[in-house]
């Protein structure tokens, strides 16, 4: 993952500070690009922080679904779109106040507890107002360079200093409150036409005037319904696409095809969506694997299959099958040599196509590009980037084919103002290896019948988490 710290690094030293909807602002720079090496089932995963699979994996089977409320991710421990529910179409249940203490944590991690303080602040001490309330006041207080957020406690000589020791004490959910906490947690609603609806259900509705009868055929044949006529004599057709199962489609009729592509920014739904598409454009491209690439693979596989009979082996000893240890014998790529016996001969190629053709072997590699308008480049983008290379094994693993690479592009790519200091660590750290997917159900599965319980990460392992804010 040297690559997506090459890209944060670039920003950090090149990017402009740029206004932006949250009102955070944002150092952005525009158009970077990174190809992520998917081969042997990688991720492309970051490491020099913790990152957390389940939210994403969840997100994918949700937006492939055609969903587009909240409920199944709530359902399923997943709260990364709460903050865009139309609040009109939500039901809500009140938090307590342990659960608005470990959002905080989340929200702002590194302050930790509030620091209780006397009116008179420490000479030096730069402070900027936070909040004022009845019983306190909030500061964000600067003193040698050093920010944390303090708590003037109005009360004669402190005495109700007392409940900020009580962890359950009302008072907190007035801080937390203060810090925008919300006691109120959605649990179902609306996201409007978002990335279920533009992946799985979009809407093409023609109205044309004075049709002639080899045009209604010809709108027919290409799936549109009559639906009537309006005055003047216009004829009125509609057709709904769904974008998952035509790329599907036309991966199966033609893998050499240019037009392998889904695009979820539609601007005739934006106004209808509670956050526009930041991946607005998948397009997946495949090769042909070379003999000696599948030979590879061969041998991968036939280590796999070796390694399960051990195991099964191991596991049930007294069963016939596994009751003495048993070796799989390797096919050699020599037998496949033109002029048989002559090590210097060349391999025959058809031949050895063919046979592992019998044996199953993948024939085709998979690449997914995906262009992303907009980068939040230190929360959203390593979510993105496993959310790709998994849809791209998925997708792989439908056809029989294996999975090469994400090409990654980023319009506007951002760090977030409050995320500086959060990157600036991340770059201190040296990444380690790339986990691998897999898979537990069979080849051929269709993506759509995939629960995300039946995919495993292998061999993650990262430097300690590092928490920021969410820019809303």
């Amino acid at each position: 993952m040297h690559q997506y710290l090459n890209l944060l690094k670039f920003a950090s030293t090149h990017g402009f500070y740029k206004g932006d909807r949250t009102k955070t602002g944002t150092k952005s720079i525009a158009g970077l690009v990174a190809r992520y090496d998917l081969r042997g089932k990688k991720i492309a995963a970051v490491t020099t922080k913790k990152h957390a699979f389940k939210p994403g994996l969840v997100e994918e089977q949700w937006m492939l679904s055609g969903d587009t409320t909240v409920d199944f991710l709530k359902e399923h421990g997943c709260n990364i779109w709460d903050e865009w529910v139309f609040p009109n179409t939500a039901t809500y249940r009140t938090r307590s106040v342990k659960e608005m203490q470990r959002q905080y944590t989340r929200d702002h991690h590194g302050w930790g507890k509030p620091k209780l303080m006397p009116a008179q602040l420490e000479p030096g001490t730069i402070i900027e107002p936070h909040y004022q309330g009845e019983n306190f006041d909030i500061v964000i207080a600067e003193l040698n360079g050093m920010q944390a957020h303090m708590v003037i406690d109005k009360s004669a000589r402190g005495a109700n200093k007392s409940n900020w020791y009580n962890p359950e004490d009302p008072i907190w959910i007035e801080f937390y409150s203060a810090m925008g906490i919300s006691d109120q947690e959605v649990v179902t609603g609306s996201l409007g036409s978002v990335y279920g609806k533009t992946f799985r259900d979009l809407e093409d509705t023609r109205i044309i005037k004075n049709i002639k009868a080899e045009e209604h055929i010809d709108m027919c044949k290409r799936g549109f319904t009559f639906e009537g006529t309006l005055a003047g004599e216009r004829a009125v057709y509609t057709r709904r696409i769904d974008q998952v199962a035509a790329l599907l489609k036309e991966l199966a009729k033609d893998p050499d095809s240019r037009r392998l592509i889904i695009c979820p920014w539609t601007p005739a739904l934006l106004d209808e969506q509670a956050l526009p598409p930041c991946h607005s454009f998948i397009q997946f491209w495949t090769r042909e694997l070379t003999a000696d690439e599948r030979y590879a693979l061969y041998l991968v596989k036939s280590k796999e299959d070796q390694e399960r009979i051990n195991q099964q082996a191991a596991e049930h000893p007294e069963e016939p099958l596994f009751g003495t240890y048993t070796q799989m014998a390797v096919l050699h790529k020599d037998i496949f040599r033109s002029r048989h016996g002559d090590p210097k001969s060349p391999i025959d190629e058809v031949a050895l196509h063919k046979h592992m053709d019998t044996l199953e072997i993948p024939k085709r590699a998979l690449t997914c590009l995906m262009y992303q308008r907009s980068g939040d480049a230190f929360i959203g983008i390593p979510y993105n980037l496993t959310f790709y290379s998994i849809l791209t094994h998925k997708i792989a693993n439908q056809f029989n084919m294996v999975g090469e690479e994400l090409v990654h592009v980023v319009g506007d790519f951002h760090i977030y103002n409050n995320h500086q200091e959060q990157v600036a660590l991340q770059l201190t750290r040296e990444p380690l290896p790339a986990p691998t997917v897999k898979f537990n159900f069979p080849v051929g599965t269709h993506i759509l019948d995939v629960d995300y319980k039946d995919i495993e990460i292998c061999g993650y392992t990262s430097h300690p988490a590092i928490l920021a804010p969410i820019a809303k």
